[in-house]
């Protein structure tokens, strides 16, 4: 909804969606849930592995670095 605000008006968006406009705002205020916070934590080190690999690695490559690190960190705990 936010990226359609300037094409859409909000009143109109959550009939359409049929979503209260009280709770789209509460929505907005809510913090991230930990699954949220996890996902955006993967999608950087997504980013950054494929960043670092001159982006050339895929899904393929970049999946085993993503759990290397993960047995990593689970290590040095």
């Amino acid at each position: 909804m936010r990226a359609e605000k300037t094409n859409f008006t909000i009143t109109r968006m959550v009939r359409l969606l049929k979503v209260s406009r009280s709770g789209y705002y509460a929505w907005l205020e809510r913090a991230p849930s930990p699954a949220a916070i996890r996902r955006k934590v993967i999608e950087q080190k997504v980013a950054w592995f494929h960043s670092d690999s001159d982006e050339t690695y895929g899904s393929p490559r970049i999946l085993p670095d993503l759990r290397a690190e993960a047995r990593s960190s689970c290590v040095e705990r």
